[in-house]
């Protein structure tokens, strides 16, 4: 019998601790052999659908099946699988009998484990949901990232590697111990912008290659640091909806930089789906003031 890896993710820590435990009363009582993972890992993940959008990218992820935990009330969207809090035993059982059966008729493989975007993965993983107290990943200098729910903590030296050039990080797992009191401090947003535009030139697994998105607001290149085709990148994403492709055409720069960006951005919590608007004639006006203030930005940061 083949074993089916599940794994939950923006739950809160009751519901989380109540499908373990359901989980292991259930097991060899299912159709299929479930064993918990860490969510990155899952065949099957359990999602909180209140647990914002950090929970629903990190469910993204290619090969997974994904299902959507509510307390009773209607989701947004229609899912295949919905599993409603409070828990109850025969109901899991009865999920997991239709997943086993899904997956017996529609087999799939195993999730890619985009091992480029582990770091990212990571940060995602464990930005799905507020955590009170420390979080501590290792990082591939044998130095270490302490995470809380607003800042990240390390030596100099590792923070400033991280701005320079891509830095493999483990998963991060709850910590007793803070960070020396000698620590440098960064945002999290900083981490994940950093992971991001260091990434591989593809496209991110928890973001679409269809899909629009749009920047919500602009980064402070006076802390992140700037080059000068990320000027260009954020204008045209901040003026609307653009596919990566539609980036690309658009900015000039090469297909890596795009992704690159849009998984900085994403990380960093500043890129939002958002559906286009139907065609219409561009403005010569609006253009060309985009064209100023870049090139002003541009002018100025030389």
């Amino acid at each position: 019998m083949r074993v089916w890896k599940v794994g939950d993710v923006g739950l809160p820590a009751d519901a989380s601790h109540a499908l373990h435990s359901m989980l292991k009363i259930l097991d060899g009582r299912s159709a299929a052999s479930w064993q918990l993972s860490r969510s990155m890992d899952a065949d099957v993940l359990f999602v909180g659908v209140d647990a914002g959008s950090r929970a629903l990218d990190m469910a993204q992820t290619t090969g997974k099946i994904m299902v959507k935990v509510t307390e009773g009330r209607p989701v947004s969207e229609p899912s295949d699988f919905i599993l409603q809090r409070p828990f109850r035993v025969i109901q899991l059982l009865d999920l997991l009998d239709s997943i086993a059966e899904h997956l017996r008729k529609h087999p799939v493989a195993r999730p890619v484990r985009h091992a480029s975007w582990a770091p990212a993965l990571s940060l995602l993983e464990a930005t799905a949901q507020p955590s009170p107290g420390w979080r501590v990943a290792g990082t591939g200098d044998g130095g270490q990232l302490w995470l809380d729910n607003e800042y990240v903590m390390a030596g100099a030296s590792t923070l400033q590697r991280l701005r320079d050039e891509p830095m493999d990080i483990s998963a991060f797992a709850s910590s007793p111990i803070p960070p020396p009191s000698d620590a440098a401090r960064c945002a999290v947003t900083d981490l994940g912008w950093h992971l991001g535009w260091h990434g591989t030139g593809q496209m991110p697994p928890w973001l679409d290659e269809r899909e629009s998105y749009r920047l919500r607001r602009w980064p402070d290149f006076g802390r992140l640091g700037v080059q000068p085709m990320m000027l260009e990148l954020c204008a045209q994403a901040a003026a609307h909806p653009v596919t990566h492709a539609e980036l690309v055409q658009r900015s000039g720069c090469s297909p890596a930089q795009a992704y690159r960006f849009l998984a900085a951005a994403s990380l960093a919590g500043w890129l939002v789906a958002q559906r286009q608007a139907q065609p219409r004639a561009p403005s010569t006006v609006r253009s060309s003031g985009w064209a100023r203030l870049v090139e002003q930005l541009r002018r100025h940061l030389a």
